[in-house]
């Protein structure tokens, strides 16, 4: 695991985002730009806070990651499991079992940091960004990082008790859904990632990664009458959701 979080994850992570860093600053002359959400933002529109984002990120990443995956040794030794493989029955329980977990987890822990000083002095260093892109996605203060980037995504697999490479297979998908989340580009064959989109552009909707606890506690009010809602879903098509769907005249 510690193998993971100092090797495979930051190599995951330099890849995508040596893609999408690419995509972003090639401007209009991409043929991805037609996929941006919105598209009226740069990241390189702004330097200085880019390259403040590019050495938080990297903090994050290379040094509270590797800290919290030692600090947390004790519960991985004695929760996950490292003999044989699990069979695929246990392993597809594990695995929505996980899910259900990791949207409590962060439905709940992203509408704390939401709160008065919790916001003003941790939470809203993401926010800074109303436009996410991809390095965005862990560009926040090392100690929500660690919260709720780092032991909320490791304990889940712990709860249920997963083999090693559960965990490890865990920890990575959710990295890279949490950067498609933030890349700022809704692509064929993806998850949607206007939700988040529209939740950093409005602060207020969309808390949740998979939507249901948003539609329970009704905190995708606002999202529902947006266009954005009716873009958040996965598409098969070489034009953009932005064409298939597009804005129109009240």
């Amino acid at each position: 695991m510690f193998f993971s979080a100092v090797v495979l994850s930051p190599t995951v992570f330099a890849s995508l985002t040596f893609v999408t860093t690419l995509i972003d600053f090639s401007h209009e002359s991409s043929v991805f730009h037609k996929y941006k959400i919105q598209q009226n933002f740069h990241p390189y529109d702004n330097m200085d806070k880019y390259w403040k984002t590019v050495r938080k990120v990297a903090t994050n990443l290379l040094f509270v990651t590797p800290l919290m995956i030692f600090l947390m040794q004790p519960i991985i030794l004695n929760t996950i499991d490292f003999g044989k493989l699990h069979s695929l029955k246990t392993m597809m329980i594990e695995t929505v079992c996980a899910f259900m977990l990791q949207e409590f987890l962060f439905y709940y822990g992203h509408r704390i940091m939401h709160y008065g000083k919790i916001y003003k002095r941790i939470h809203k260093v993401h926010h800074e960004w109303t436009a996410p892109f991809g390095l965005t996605c862990i560009y926040t203060h090392p100690l929500e990082y660690a919260i709720n980037n780092v032991f909320f995504v490791v304990i889940v697999p712990c709860i249920v008790r997963s083999h090693i490479t559960g965990l490890i297979a865990w920890s990575v998908f959710i990295l890279i859904y949490t950067f498609n989340a933030h890349m700022g580009y809704h692509l064929p064959l993806m998850p949607s990632p206007q939700s988040h989109d529209f939740h950093h552009l409005s602060f207020n909707n969309c808390y949740g990664m998979l939507g249901f606890l948003d539609g329970l506690h009704g905190t995708d009010a606002a999202f529902k009458k947006h266009i954005a809602y009716q873009r958040a879903v996965t598409y098969l098509s070489k034009d953009s959701i932005n064409e298939l769907i597009p804005e129109t005249d009240k």
